[in-house]
C-alpha cells in the first residue's frame, strides 16, 4: 500500500504490507549525537574497558597475518553472534552492535563508514552450577570481511567476555547541553501516524528477526547510526517490545540516483 506524510513541506512517500515490511522513499538520515561536536563529554570506562579488548585481539588477529592497521578503505561485513546466560533485556542488540563497531573504528577500520554490512544474533545459554562467579556470562563471535574480495579477515570465536552496550557518554561542562532529538521524534512520529492511520500492525511474536537496508547518498553514513535513527519506530507498536528481537541485519548501498530505506520485522518460530 502506498501512501505519505509531509514533513518540512515535502510529502515523503511511503508503501507497507500491513505488518512486516515498510520501505520509506526518502533520503536516509542518521541519529543525531547528544550534544554539540567538540563538547567535552567522558565515555563510560566500562563500555570504553570493552572496547579496548575488542581492538585489541583484533589487532593480533591481523598482526598474525601480517596485515597492518588500520585496514585500507574497502567495503566489509562485520558479523556478530552473541551467547549469554543473561536475558536479553540486559543486552540491546542495535546498541550492542554500536559498542562493537566503535570498538574497531580507527584502530581496526580506518573510518567505520566502511561498514556496509553488519549482522548480530543473540542466542540464549543455560548456566550451569560449574560456571565459576568471577567468569563473564557472554560469549561473543566475531567476523570482518572484506566485500570487495569476500576475504575473512578477522574471526575471534567463542571469546568469554562480559558484553557491554553503547551508552551515552556523560556531558562534563553544564553549558554543553544535550541536543534535543526534535527532526527524528517529529519525523517518526508523523510516519507512524499514517502507519496507524491504516491499521500497519506487527504480528505478535516471542522473537523477532529485524533487517534495514539503506540505499542512498549513504558512502559516509554510519550504517548502526542510520539504523538508530529508524529504531524507535518499531518501539511504537503497543503490542511490540524491543527484547523480542533476538536478530539484526544491517545493509547500506550507495546510490546517486535513487533513496530509500527498507525495513522488515520478521516473527521467528521457537
Amino acid at each position: 500500500m502506498m501512501t505519505s506524510f509531509i514533513m518540512n513541506n515535502n510529502n515523503i512517500h511511503f508503501k507497507h504490507d500491513g505488518s512486516t515490511s515498510l520501505t520509506i522513499f526518502d533520503e536516509p538520515s542518521e541519529y543525531s549525537h547528544i550534544s554539540e561536536k567538540g563538547s567535552k563529554r567522558l565515555q563510560p570506562i566500562e563500555m570504553m574497558e570493552f572496547q579496548s579488548k575488542i581492538a585489541s585481539l583484533a589487532s593480533i588477529e591481523l598482526r598474525n597475518l601480517n596485515i597492518p592497521t588500520p585496514l585500507l578503505k574497502s567495503k566489509y561485513e562485520v558479523e556478530i553472534s552473541v551467547a549469554s546466560c543473561r536475558n536479553i533485556d540486559e543486552l540491546p542488540l542495535l546498541l550492542l552492535m554500536k559498542s562493537i563497531v566503535d570498538g574497531l573504528n580507527k584502530r581496526i577500520l580506518s573510518d567505520d563508514a566502511d561498514v556496509y554490512k553488519c549482522s548480530i544474533n543473540y542466542h540464549p545459554k543455560k548456566q550451569h552450577s560449574r560456571h565459576s562467579r568471577t567468569e563473564p556470562l557472554d560469549w561473543l563471535t566475531l567476523k570482518v570481511i572484506d566485500l570487495n574480495s569476500s576475504r575473512t579477515i578477522i574471526a575471534i570465536h567463542d571469546l568469554n567476555i562480559h558484553l557491554v552496550h553503547k551508552k551515552n557518554p556523560y556531558i562534563l561542562e553544564p553549558e554543553d547541553d544535550v541536543l534535543p532529538f526534535w527532526y527524528g521524534d517529529i519525523y517518526l512520529s508523523k510516519l507512524w501516524d499514517a502507519l496507524n492511520k491504516q491499521s500497519f500492525t506487527i504480528p505478535s511474536s516471542s522473537s523477532y528477526q529485524v533487517t534495514m537496508k539503506f540505499v542512498g547518498a549513504v558512502g559516509s553514513k554510519d550504517v548502526d547510526n542510520l539504523a538508530l535513527f529508524f529504531y524507535p519506530l518499531i518501539e511504537l507498536n503497543e503490542y511490540f517490545s524491543l527484547t523480542g528481537i533476538r536478530s539484526i541485519t544491517l545493509e547500506k548501498e550507495y546510490d546517486s540516483y535513487k533513496s530509500h530505506t527498507e525495513i522488515q520485522i520478521i516473527p521467528l518460530l521457537c
